[in-house]
């Protein structure tokens, strides 16, 4: 607030219960032996992002395939993602 006005908005623009839950998945999944260790793992060390950093965007990844999920009423496969990754690799190596 300045001068009397105010420029912003002073509650937060997310919902503080489904944040919680997606930053909590994501510490979950950090430990495991699936796609979203090996994603944050692969931000930690080629990236060098922080831990902080890589939690967050872990979290960003599992609401965006959360999201797709329900959108698409579709189950979700690991397996084909990996997939494509790869072809993705092998295709861009190529050129």
């Amino acid at each position: 607030m300045s001068g009397g006005k105010s420029y912003g908005k002073k509650t937060p623009r997310f919902c503080r219960p489904l944040k919680a839950v997606f930053k909590t998945a994501a510490l979950a999944a950090i430990d495991g032996d699936n796609e979203c260790g090996d994603y944050c793992k692969y931000l930690i060390e080629t990236k060098k992002y922080s831990d902080r950093n890589a939690r967050h965007a872990l979290s960003r990844r599992i609401a965006t395939i959360t999201y797709g999920v329900m959108k698409g009423n579709i189950k979700y496969d690991a397996l084909k993602r990996r997939n494509n990754i790869e072809r993705n690799k092998m295709d861009t190596s190529k050129t």
